[in-house]
């Protein structure tokens, strides 16, 4: 398979790199079962804000379950 160069928004901050990965590889792997293709692209990718929004999304999960846990900082 051919390697193709693909324009994606890039991060305007050193923190939100995993979740724009997250983010855009479900977008990729969300394609309909019916027509998937593992060439083709989604037609849109994750916007900063959507980035950051699913950062605190996820803070917000963990913190739950670290707090299920009684889990304390050391």
């Amino acid at each position: 398979m051919p390697l193709t160069e693909v324009p994606v928004p890039r991060r305007d901050n050193q923190i939100d790199c995993g979740v724009f990965l997250l983010l855009n590889l479900e977008r990729y792997l969300r394609q309909r079962e019916s027509s998937w293709d593992l060439r083709a692209l989604p037609e849109t990718w994750c916007t900063v804000a959507e980035a950051r929004h699913a950062r605190i999304a996820i803070a917000a999960v963990l913190l739950e379950l670290a707090a299920k846990e009684k889990y304390t900082l050391k």
